[in-house]
């Protein structure tokens, strides 16, 4: 943009001065009618006054004093080339009273004050020049260097017909409060300027009417310090008009109502310091309407109503803009070109909770940031409400310029991209460096952000070419939802992040010979490339791309190996010996991952190594990509069959010979490429047979974890599976009590072991209180009972999650209220029937990585109704003595979903973000059971039933299917609770006198699923009533 200066102190010489012979002041004066003319006539060139002060001291000024307000007429006599002047001052003075030029004119220019060196005019009340006009030359309202306790300096109206009106020029200090400038109508054919001054300080108010100038005008050009308020109506000019040209520090608030231009019109241009409200109502302009160019410290609020411009339109166009609370930009329209940011823009945010929020940007073409060189930085937030036009993005750079983004935490959060393009980098740099800012495009701001640029645009579009992402951010790039990243032929996406490249539905597409480096992996819904070349880096350790649909050909993959003092932050990469088995401390390689393509024909890309930190000679295998056994015959790198190794030469690092990749076609699952290092003194280097990985710890989807998982993220379904049998022992003992009914209490604890790789355990403490009341009937007996219990489910889990291992510690409390009948028939047939209803909370385990290191809760909820039929028989009619027991049991029971997400710490120090959700649950329950037991006599004080047995337990699911998400895959399998065992059990239950029973249960269950589980419960019931 053009810059326009005024120069405001090029003013004619004032020598050769004509004045009126009782117009000098020499000592202190009382002004009448007197005065009130002049009558000197000045010769061609010279400048006819007023009148003159001079002779004053700064402790003694001369005082020109008014009995009554003065209004002194007009120069009349100024023509011929005479400039005219209201009042000269050369010394210290003072003024008391009204002092009025009705019209001060002239022909070469004309001066309503001026003062000379240091000297100053002490105003204590009112100096007014209602009319200030010369016909050819320029126009001055000027005050020399000092005014102290003024109370108004008014210019009413100031005109130049050719040349240049200003309405206050050089230094002002004023010390009063409650002193003000009014300006209330400027008006030039060249340059107007309501005040142009080295500085105007310490006063209450500025009034600024009507600035209009054919050239330029200006507002306020200069500086302005320590003023209370600044109100300006209308800066209007033909060519270019400015609100703010210049420096204003340490004022009040700021009011501009209008900047209007044929050429540029801009609200504020140069540095604002301030620390209160700025408001501009409209800027317009039938070429170029910017809101803020130059640099801003402004730590109050800015506001912005309308930035209109017929070919461009911008908010900022700035080299610093630093410390506000909040600038608004309400509306910025054109019909050609609308921008909020441009330019070299050190965007320094530091204020708390600051925003910088653009509510309307809309034109043809629309920018939230268009590239112009310089860097964003800092703290605080800037929104993008909407962005319209035919063309709109959210960052568009071309012609070479640049948008950086460095060493902040800013959010830029654009809502609303009528085209959905993010960002597009035509032609130039866009680069974030350092620090966890980031570029949020969708309507809601999510709760936490982890990605430098977060989409939630559906199939929203980005241009990244020579573009540079390097974070502190878990993600360089997460799409929520899908989104396409393109990189151009012949351009770089180069990305480094804390932890992933990319995440969730990110589509990247390569042109031909463009270049994608990583340092991180990640995962990618879809890669589309061809003749490309995509490195993937080593930063502290190894890392994997894994790649939903794969649409790579003739493509290039350079993986970073380190043979020494390396890790991987996942399985695959990691290296191994005896034939890929047995996994080794030390050697990893970045990893790629194909899980499928929707490539019909063959393709063939190329893996190549950067080899590095290759000093231990000892024999390893590293695997170095995987292609799902669907698309085996599809994609295949470096030309290679099944079982073909092929030499090769690393692209960097380490030189060495005889470096093999090999490929293996694992019959069940996928294809595997793999990296054989060999000592090289030794003569075979021969592929293994059977390169393999130990797939129970690669991947959390994996049949030997689903048992747990699927009891592990859904507690409601294992409390149901531990409590479908629940109060056995109480109601067998029922069967044999026909004497009174009973309050009892049972305290039982069940512990679960698997046998998958997990190394998973789960205990339960279960606290029954119930009552019961026992009636007859003719052929028997029965019980109706309530119980209320306290279960509580503590899980623990070694295990590996993507690919990394962590202990996770679950605990669960669950609530529950159980309504029973016990029926009891005296030929030994009995029934059970429970329906219970369990409510729980659940919280991680002190010992357990949560997210962010807080405790996240996740409740639960579970109902059941079981029912169990069987017969005892005794050998002795008395009823005691041998028996054998014989009972079914259906249950059915309904487990809610539950979800829960979590980061987890890997061993070597990466961080793995994972989600796991499971859906509602419907459960069954069938078991048949065999007893055998003994019943001792009834008519002593203390008796005992001691009782032994076997069972089958199965178990059904309908519902309860699983979802793992992470930044490296995402899985659905359906629920898999065990399917059951074979049970045994031992039973006490002992009696002393009538009031005091007492019961213990032991059983354990054994299947393909457990290792261990046992049983344990023992109670106590006492009387409170007969029947």
């Amino acid at each position: 943009m053009k810059q326009v200066w005024i120069y405001p102190f090029a003013l004619l010489s004032l020598a050769n001065a004509v004045v009126d012979s009782n117009k000098i002041f020499t000592q202190d004066t009382t002004l009448d009618s007197s005065y009130a003319s002049i009558t000197s006539t000045p010769a061609s060139g010279e400048v006819l006054e007023w009148g003159e002060i001079k002779g004053g001291s700064k402790d003694s000024p001369i005082t020109l004093s008014t009995t009554q307000a003065l209004n002194i007429s007009a120069i009349s006599n100024a023509s011929g080339g005479v400039v005219g002047l209201g009042l000269r001052y050369k010394s210290y003075a003072k003024l008391n009273g009204d002092i009025t030029f009705s019209s001060l004119n002239g022909d070469s220019g004309v001066v309503g004050l001026f003062g000379l060196g240091s000297d100053r005019l002490d105003n204590a009340d009112t100096l007014t020049f209602s009319q200030i006009t010369s016909t050819s030359g320029g126009t001055y309202g000027t005050i020399g260097l000092a005014l102290d306790q003024i109370g108004t300096l008014s210019f009413q109206d100031i005109q130049s017909s050719q040349g240049t009106a200003i309405g206050i020029a050089h230094l002002i200090l004023v010390n009063e409060n409650n002193a003000s400038i009014v300006l209330k109508n400027i008006n030039a054919k060249q340059q107007s300027a309501g005040i142009a001054t080295w500085g105007v300080a310490n006063m209450g108010k500025i009034e600024i009417g009507t600035i209009q100038g054919d050239q330029t005008a200006v507002a306020i050009y200069g500086g302005v310090v320590n003023v209370g308020t600044i109100t300006i109506s209308q800066a209007s000019s033909n060519a270019n008009a400015f609100g703010i040209y210049g420096d204003i520090e340490n004022s009040g608030s700021i009011s501009i109502d209008s900047v209007s231009a044929l050429q540029d019109s801009v609200g504020i241009h140069g540095w604002v310091d301030n620390e209160n409200n700025i408001y501009l109502k409209e800027i317009t302009s039938s070429s170029r309407a910017v809101g803020i160019m130059g640099d801003s410290d402004n730590r109050g609020t800015m506001t912005f109503e309308k930035i209109s411009g017929d070919s461009v339109a911008m908010g900022i166009y700035a080299y610093d803009i630093s410390n506000s609370s909040n600038i608004t930009f309400k509306s910025i329209t054109s019909n050609q070109l609308a921008i909020g940011m441009r330019g070299g823009i050190s965007l320094s945010y530091d204020g708390v909770g600051g925003e910088m929020i653009f509510e309307s940007i809309s034109a043809p073409k629309a920018v939230g940031i268009y590239g112009g060189g310089g860097w964003y930085q800092g703290n605080g937030k800037v929104v993008f409400e909407s962005i319209a036009g035919s063309e709109s993005y959210g960052v568009f750079i071309e012609n070479s310029n640049s948008v950086t983004l460095r060493n902040s935490s800013t959010i830029i959060h654009f809502k609303d991209i009528q085209s959905n393009v993010g960002i597009n980098n035509v032609s130039g740099r866009f680069e974030i460096s350092g620090g966890n800012a980031s570029f949020v495009f969708g309507t809601t701001l999510p709760t936490q952000i982890n990605s430098a640029i977060y989409n939630d645009i559906n199939q929203g579009k980005f241009y990244l070419n020579n573009s540079t992402i390097n974070t502190s951010n878990p993600y360089a790039f997460y799409a929520n939802q899908e989104a396409d990243i393109y990189v151009d032929s012949s351009k770089t996406l180069q990305i480094g992040a804390s932890e992933y490249s990319f995440g969730g539905k990110s589509n990247l597409h390569l042109q031909s010979s463009s270049n994608l480096n990583l340092t991180t992996g990640g995962t990618l819904a879809l890669l589309q490339s061809s003749q490309s070349q995509v490195s993937l880096g080593y930063s502290g350790y190894s890392q994997r791309l894994k790649i939903d649909n794969f649409q790579a050909q003739n493509s290039e993959f350079v993986l970073s190996v380190s043979l020494d003092n390396s890790r991987a932050n996942h399985y695959d990469g990691g290296a191994f010996y005896d034939e890929g088995k047995n996994p080794l401390s030390v050697g990893s390689s970045a990893f790629l991952q194909i899980d499928s393509s929707n490539t019909t024909s063959q393709v063939n890309n190329t893996l190549s190594l950067a080899l590095f930190n290759k000093t231990n000679l000892t024999q390893k295998y590293i695997l170095l990509a995987s292609v799902s056994g669907a698309n085996r015959d599809n994609i295949t790198f470096n030309s290679l069959s099944d079982g073909q190794t092929i030499t090769i030469t690393p692209t960097s690092g380490y030189e060495a010979e005889g470096l093999e990749i090999g490929r293996y076609d694992d019959d069940k699952t996928q294809t595997n490429y793999f990296y054989l290092v060999a000592n090289p003194y030794e003569v075979s280097t021969t592929t293994p047979s059977t390169p393999s990985q130990d797939n129970s710890s690669q991947d959390s989807s994996q049949e030997s974890k689903k048992i747990e998982n699927s009891l592990f993220y859904n507690p409601s379904q294992s409390y149901l599976l531990s409590t479908f049998d629940w109060g056995k022992t109480r109601f067998a003992k029922l069967r044999d009590d026909v004497r009174s009914s009973r309050i009892w209490a049972e305290l039982g604890a069940e512990y679960w072991k698997y046998n998958g790789t997990q190394a998973s355990d789960e205990s339960f403490v279960d606290f029954v209180v119930g009552g019961d009341y026992l009636f007859s009937f003719a052929k028997g007996r029965n019980a109706l009972g309530v119980a209320v219990g306290f279960t509580g489910e503590f899980i623990t889990q070694n295990q590996t999650l993507d690919n990394t291992f962590s202990t996770f510690d679950f605990n669960y409390s669950f609530l529950s209220l159980a309504l029973y009948n016990v029926l009891m028939l005296d030929s030994g047939v009995y029934s059970h029937t429970i329906f219970r209803a369990g409510i729980g909370e659940g919280e991680f385990g002190e010992n357990s990585v949560t997210p962010l290191g807080e405790n996240i809760s996740q409740g639960a909820r579970a109902y059941s109704f079981s029912q169990k039929v069987g017969k005892r028989f005794f050998l002795s009619p008395q009823n005691n003595g041998f028996f054998t027991d014989l009972s079914a049991m259906v249950a059915v029971g309904y487990a809610e979903g539950s979800s829960v997400m979590q980061e987890t710490e890997a061993f070597w120090g990466s961080k793995n973000f994972l989600s796991i959700s499971s859906n509602a649950s419907f459960i069954n329950q069938n078991k048949i059971e065999a007893l055998i037991g003994y019943k001792g006599a009834t008519n002593s004080f203390f008796s005992f039933d001691v009782s032994a047995g076997v069972g089958l337990v199965s178990n059904h699911c309908i519902g309860g299917e699983m979802r793992y998400q992470s930044q490296d895959y995402d899985v659905e399998f359906e629920n898999t609770p065990y399917v059951g065992g074979l049970e045994a059990s031992v039973n006490l239950v002992s009696r002393m006198g009538d009031w005091v029973d007492t019961f213990i249960n032991v059983s354990s269950t054994w299947s393909k699923q457990y290792s261990e589980v046992i049983d344990f419960s023992a109670g106590i019931k006492l009387r409170f009533g007969s029947i």
